[in-house]
């Protein structure tokens, strides 16, 4: 799979047996009113079909599969890693990273004014 161009921000995923959030995560973050960001998602040994689900359904997002669960940080820590080395580890007082929970649903302007606010207070 070829990984889209990092953009400013990259939203985080960790998920296990979370298929039944999945769609309605989605679809909140296909209606945003921006579209630089990038999703990842990091699956902790799923079993419920939240990995086919992804490969399906979602293709174009990234996906870290481990073979067993690592626990929330771990996961977390992984796809972080992951960011950082695809924005090259530079310019990263313009990027932001969204750590986010599976059975969570994004108003749709949510993520623009996010990355706002963060932009227009570099103190936060």
């Amino acid at each position: 799979m070829t990984m889209r161009n990092a953009e400013k921000c990259s939203i985080h995923v960790v998920t296990w047996n979370s298929h039944r959030h999945l769609p309605v995560l989605f679809r909140s973050i296909d209606i945003q009113d921006t579209s630089a960001f990038t999703v990842t998602v990091v699956d902790n040994a799923s079993g419920d079909g939240t990995t086919e689900w992804l490969k399906q359904q979602r293709p174009d997002t990234v996906l870290l599969r481990n073979f067993r669960n690592l626990g929330f940080a771990k996961a977390h820590n992984q796809a972080i890693t992951l960011a950082l080395s695809r924005w090259n580890y530079e310019n990263l007082e313009s990027r932001y990273i969204l750590i986010t929970n599976p059975d969570l649903e994004f108003d749709e302007s949510a993520i623009r004014l996010m990355m706002e606010y963060l932009d227009a207070h570099p103190d936060v």
